[in-house]
């Protein structure tokens, strides 16, 4: 099944492939002639020396002839099949790619949080280019082998159909040692793959988190948890390399075995005049060609199940469960959101219970809570990255889920914990959010976020390009312009997700009366712990494991004296 749906995304290519089959066709049927007839020059001037008669050059000279072109036709039939499916491997591979990438941005977030960065990385780069060699090579090789068997024997039966049956009666053992190997080999590949992409996760995860490492003194622990699995790596793959190659050394023990009879048969035959001297040239040859295909199948399964294992890592990924957009309804505005009785469990662990909480057009809401009370959790149900257990939310009294996905994100502008620049300049950075933003609109707003000193300060100014590695940016430096960037969105909803938590006190001051005026008749729903965030609110939410435990304005809570009292005591 496997590699029946790898074939389909070549089915666009089907005329280069039939062209690299008549290619494939042309130079096999050239390589099956050529032991035939460098026989018939063997016999040829074996006859002329035992007959003492003169040698017939002319005959010679015009086998040499064909046989060099046939060789010439051969060597020009490789260039050109590896050529054409290099293209079509090329193709396919891009299609794939794509195909994965597109996925990723389908995939419920569960994904994300199952699968390390690293994994996944290595099913779109490693294991899909290690498809492509079965693209490349293994295609056009079993087209050949195939070509070549059965030309082989047909030739081979005009010559001497005793010695031919000889000759095949090792193929059946080969076939059937090689099917059993195969079963284990690609258990091995499998193993091979994953362990592949949990290293590729150590090693992206260690040059990310290298200051952390340092910090703690832990360079050594994760040396040697690298040397550990990088061992494991090298004994998996070393396993599913011996298990492949045990079929050629077998191969050749049995087709050895069959020349030898061969030769001795053949040289009685001659002897007896029932055969040509030149014949047992072309047998031994031919006996040679027709075991080639079965003994080349050793290295062939290498990359078989090698190729296999590695598309079953990237099916598996392709047949993941999609995100569930199906809504078909568009939103130009919001009105009002509401979480009616909302219920939510990530692996039977209850995070919401009976969740229910109403927010008008232009309210500021603030959620407040301890760490692991669900204030990021109900943003995340909301934003829809996770699909939620009973109950829904409303957007102007219907479901999130009515709507389409594009449509619900573009009255929605979120500024995350992780304050993530993408490699570019500052100003495609900001402009992600908005490209038809104009350059001056883009300044004005990030004079009002203060983000501006930190383009004044900078070579490029806005163009200067923005490396993770350099680190030219503090993570309050980054944090003003992420914030900026969402403010460039043209938005219904502000969700603030702790967005000033690394900014300083005089910055939060200046952002949040920039907040005020951009945000203005426009909801904003802000998780924060900073008390001058909080005091903005018209409505605080106070959150304790997964219920909202109090709810009202910064002075009648204060009045209650009850948990929320308790929270500000702490700050």
């Amino acid at each position: 099944m496997t590699f029946k749906r790898l074939l389909s995304y070549l089915k666009p290519y089907k005329n280069n492939i039939k062209l690299v089959i008549f290619i494939v066709a042309i130079s096999s049927i050239c390589t099956i002639f050529i032991p035939k007839l460098t026989g018939d020059i063997i016999s040829s001037m074996y006859e002329s020396i035992t007959s003492s008669s003169s040698l017939n050059t002319k005959h010679i000279y015009t086998l040499i002839i064909i046989i060099t072109s046939f060789y010439l036709i051969t060597a020009l039939s490789s260039y050109l099949e590896n050529y054409i499916m290099s293209n079509i491997s090329e193709k396919a591979v891009y299609s794939l790619k794509n195909e994965a990438y597109e996925k990723l941005s389908k995939l419920e977030m569960k994904y994300y949080d199952i699968h390390k960065s690293g994994e996944i990385m290595s099913k779109i780069n490693n294991d899909i280019e290690t498809i492509s060699s079965l693209f490349i090579q293994t295609i056009p090789r079993i087209i050949s082998y195939l070509i070549t068997f059965i030309g082989t024997l047909i030739i081979m039966l005009t010559i001497n159909v005793k010695l031919t049956l000889i000759a095949i009666i090792a193929i059946p053992f080969t076939l059937i040692f090689s099917k059993l190997l195969m079963k284990f080999a690609r258990k091995s590949y499998k193993q091979y793959h994953s362990k592949r992409g949990f290293l590729n996760s150590l090693m992206q995860e260690s040059y990310i988190n290298q200051e952390t490492i340092s910090l703690y003194n832990n360079d050594t622990n994760i040396s040697m948890s690298f040397k550990t699995l990088n061992k494991d790596l090298a004994k998996t793959s070393m396993k599913a390399s011996i298990i492949t190659s045990i079929v050629t050394p077998i191969s050749s023990i049995i087709n050895y075995s069959v020349y030898f009879i061969i030769i001795i048969l053949s040289s009685k035959y001659v002897l007896e005049k029932k055969l040509l001297l030149g014949d047992i040239q072309a047998l031994i040859q031919y006996t040679k060609q027709l075991s080639s295909p079965i003994s080349n199948f050793s290295s062939l399964l290498t990359s078989i199940q090698s190729s296999l294992a590695a598309a079953d890592r990237v099916f598996s990924l392709l047949d993941e469960k999609e995100e569930n957009n199906t809504g078909n309804c568009f939103i130009n505005t919001i009105d009002s959101i509401e979480f009616k009785n909302v219920e939510f469990s990530y692996d039977n662990n209850s995070l919401i219970t009976d969740f229910n909480l109403k927010i008008n057009k232009g309210e500021k809401i603030a959620i407040i809570g301890e760490t692991g009370s669900g204030k990021s959790t109900i943003i995340n149900l909301l934003m829809r990255f996770y699909k939620i257990k009973n109950g829904d939310i409303l957007i102007n009294n219907k479901s999130i889920y009515d709507y389409s996905i594009n449509s619900y994100y573009s009255n929605i502008s979120l500024v995350p914990q992780n304050n993530y620049l993408f490699n570019d300049s500052i100003k495609n950075n900001l402009k992600f959010a908005n490209f038809n933003i104009t350059d001056e609109k883009l300044l004005e707003i990030c004079k009002r976020t203060n983000s501006f000193n930190i383009l004044s300060n900078l070579p490029q100014k806005e163009n200067e390009i923005i490396k993770e590695e350099e680190q030219k940016l503090s993570e309050g430096e980054k944090q003003l312009l992420v914030i900026s960037r969402a403010l460039i969105k043209e938005h219904n909803l502000l969700i603030l997700d702790e967005a000033t938590s690394n900014i300083d006190s005089k910055n939060e001051k200046d952002i949040q009366e920039s907040l005020d005026t951009l945000t203005k008749d426009k909801t904003t729903i802000i998780i924060a712990h900073k008390l001058s965030t909080i005091l903005k609110a018209d409505k605080i939410i106070v959150m304790k494991n997964g219920k909202i435990i109090e709810t009202g304005t910064h002075s009648s809570l204060y009045k209650e004296k009850g948990e929320y009292y308790s929270y500000l005591q702490s700050l």
